[in-house]
């Protein structure tokens, strides 16, 4: 992997993508490990620094849940679940070993922009988060181009091609199941209140 590094920016940048929305939400010191995190990330890619021993990704790992427990009071929940996958896709980047790791953490950064609909249904968001879905996709395409034969707006192009083809499918499930009233999973505070019922 250590000759696609160059491939690992899109990468970096498609994480942030799937979660500016989530960002106002975040406490301080998730962001601010956010940041730690991507400038440890980007001085890797440019091949400043080596990636990092398992020790040292095992105390990285422990200062995510410290920081987790410490902002949220736990490690359950829609705010410390959301913000555990986004920093867990750039602990990710630190140990990449190949493709499969790359693609990875563009799956990780799929169920990351799901998580938007939490929050709120607006239109708005449906857009962002369509139009986020196509880089994604783009990326895929990325790490399974062997010869590197697409450039940059044939990757977008080939991308929103499938969403658009998978749109009538999407449509067609949007019809049938019933839509929850407020958030998704009708969640509207955290995971942690107790509920009757599904």
């Amino acid at each position: 992997m250590a000759n696609d590094n160059h491939k690992l920016m899109p990468v970096l940048i498609g994480i942030h993508l799937v979660a500016l929305p989530l960002y106002p939400r975040m406490p301080v010191y998730v962001l601010l490990l956010v940041g730690a995190l991507t400038l440890w990330t980007m001085l890797i890619i440019s091949g400043r620094v080596s990636q990092p021993k398992q020790i040292i990704r095992l105390f990285v790992a422990a200062v995510i849940v410290s920081i987790l427990i410490a902002s949220y009071g736990s490690i359950f929940g829609q705010g410390p679940g959301t913000s555990m996958l986004l920093l867990l896709s750039f602990s990710k980047l630190f140990e990449m070993k190949s493709k499969r790791d790359a693609i990875v953490v563009v799956f990780m950064g799929y169920f990351l922009i799901a998580s938007n609909f939490f929050h709120t249904q607006d239109p708005w968001v449906a857009v962002y988060v369509f139009t986020v879905v196509i880089y994604l996709t783009s990326l895929l395409i990325v790490f399974s181009d062997r010869l590197d034969s697409t450039d940059f707006k044939s990757r977008l192009r080939i991308s929103g091609k499938m969403i658009l083809q998978a749109t009538p499918l999407m449509l067609i499930l949007f019809i049938l199941f019933p839509r929850v009233n407020g958030p998704l999973w009708a969640l509207p505070d955290d995971a942690q209140t107790a509920k009757t019922g599904i």
